[in-house]
């Protein structure tokens, strides 16, 4: 079997996770075997091994914490799909061999940090041969391409709907200020809609 790799990306609600579930079944239904990872720090919705949507949709996963403990689970399937791609650090190098070794990989993730910079997905963009840039809403009913959290918080933070929103280029630079210094969900979403 040829291995490749498809790049989902895109910020919170765009349908990343509902996408992976999509494209897992029609490899599925094609008779081959499919590995469904999720990190084992994605535990929003549910503390379980699935992968779950925003709209509540789940399906059993494998929970792993890093990219090595994925290729090794790897072995004897045909298809990996990882969920939440950017908990897994630095993924270009692993997911380039477990191509090259025949794997189809789809990875799904945000692409940006909330600092504006890459993931390391950005680092596999060029090695894959399929990448896909969906979009949210933002507030404005424009779509929306970034990422914001709207609760003061460092580091990396697994969070859902009232931590983080999807903006549009817009809202994000005509907001940005409330977005660097926001301390409560309320108080941003309130400032949002009365701007």
């Amino acid at each position: 079997m040829k291995g490749k790799i498809y790049i989902i990306i895109g910020p919170m609600y765009s349908g990343k996770s509902t996408r992976l579930i999509g494209k897992m079944d029609k490899y599925k239904y094609q008779g081959k075997k499919c590995l469904l990872i999720n990190h084992k720090g994605d535990s929003r919705y549910n503390s379980g091994e699935f992968v779950v949507t925003h709209t509540q949709i789940n399906v059993p996963a494998k929970k792993c914490s890093d990219i090595k403990e994925v290729e090794e689970l790897s072995e004897d399937y045909d298809v990996i799909g990882i969920d939440e791609g950017h908990f897994f650090g630095e993924i270009t190098e692993t997911l380039c061999r477990m191509a090259d070794n025949g794997k189809i990989i789809i990875v799904v993730s945000i692409d940006e940090r909330l600092s504006g910079k890459g993931f390391d997905i950005i680092n596999l963009i060029p090695r894959a041969e399929k990448i896909k840039k969906l979009s949210a809403v933002c507030e404005c009913k424009k779509k929306a391409y970034f990422t914001r959290r709207v609760v003061p918080l460092a580091g990396s933070y697994v969070g859902g709907s009232n931590e983080y929103v999807s903006i549009c280029r817009e809202c994000l630079n005509k907001n940005r200020d409330l977005y660097d210094s926001c301390k409560y969900v309320d108080t941003c979403k309130k400032k949002l809609k009365t701007e």
